[in-house]
């Protein structure tokens, strides 16, 4: 009311008007909210304030929010203002999205290297995904696709990942004796991705040698450590080579003869010497003095000749005596 002051009064010859005033009391507010069916707030509020506004008409406005359909209308969607706050909820629930298929292929024959991954869309539509990459032995990453990380949308999705083979460490081959020893020039077998993969070797025929040891990794897969394979052959027997010192004359021994053994021997060389002995003097070098274990027996000869002696001349005192008297 503005004023009592014609609240009372006296009657006039004219008319007189009386009013009182009346202000609406206030209530509470109306707030509007909008959650998804696990009571997530998905929206922005929207108030309605109360002042002023108790037993009045209130309306409430359902949204349309993107990636959700309404499931649920509050039954105090439009209402009353009372004296307390009131809440009005709509419920929504998401769409559903296309499944996300994630795969891990070869570059090489675009063949499954895993079971394909299927991400499910249900109840995602406009959420975000994301992907990683697997972990292989043999192989490793080519392409990462540009939609490892996205969005489900409501159609189905792809998301390829191409692996190509890791690099090996090569096969390297030896050739080598029973001794340790390298006899020939070893292989290599190197490739372009190929961890994984099949290698094969084989032996070698070596002239004067024997394999006697294939390796069980001859055959094998490519690895990133480099592999070793031996081959372990053995030096075939030869004859033995005696070496003799004689005399020309006689074909006198001067010395014991001396035996080269030629166990595990063919092919290799041997090399020999004179030697010198008192009263002899060497005349004949023979041409295999030097030489080559073979499979038979061979006689390296030396020949020496006996020194000539000076002139022995007997002087007879006696005879001398006589003959001068």
């Amino acid at each position: 009311m503005h004023s009592q002051v014609t609240k009372n009064g006296t009657f006039l010859s004219t008319p007189q008007t009386v009013i009182y005033e009346y202000r609406r009391k206030p209530a509470g507010d109306v707030t509007s909210v909008y959650v998804d069916e696990d009571g997530n707030q998905i929206d922005i509020p929207e108030t309605q304030s109360g002042t002023g506004q108790l037993g009045l008409p209130y309306t409430t406005t359902r949204k349309t929010i993107p990636n959700y359909t309404l499931v649920s209308v509050p039954g105090n969607e439009n209402g009353t203002f009372v004296p307390g706050p009131q809440t009005v909820t709509y419920v929504y629930r998401r769409n559903d999205a296309g499944d996300v298929t994630v795969y891990h292929k070869s570059v090489y024959d675009n063949s499954d290297l895993s079971t394909p991954t299927v991400l499910d869309g249900t109840r995602k539509l406009g959420l975000p995904y994301t992907t990683t990459p697997e972990t292989y032995s043999d192989f490793e990453i080519a392409t990462v696709p540009s939609n490892a990380t996205g969005t489900f949308v409501s159609g189905s999705q792809s998301v390829t990942y191409l692996y190509k083979r890791k690099q090996s460490g090569g096969v390297t081959v030896n050739y080598l004796d029973n001794h340790g020893n390298r006899i020939e020039t070893p292989d290599n077998i190197t490739g372009t991705d190929n961890v994984g993969l099949p290698y094969t070797t084989t032996p070698k025929n070596i002239p004067n040698y024997t394999l006697i040891t294939v390796p069980s990794n001859a055959n094998g897969t490519f690895t990133v450590s480099p592999i070793t394979v031996n081959y372990i052959y053995k030096r075939q027997d030869a004859g033995n080579v005696v070496i003799e010192h004689v005399d020309e004359d006689g074909n006198v021994p001067l010395d014991t003869p001396e035996v080269l053994d030629g166990t595990e021997r063919l092919g290799d060389s041997y090399r020999s010497s004179s030697k010198s002995f008192d009263n002899y003097d060497l005349v004949s070098v023979p041409g295999n003095a030097n030489g080559t274990f073979t499979s038979g027996t061979q006689t390296v000869t030396y020949v020496y000749r006996r020194r000539d002696a000076g002139n022995v001349i007997a002087y007879y005192v006696d005879s001398y005596r006589r003959r001068f008297r």
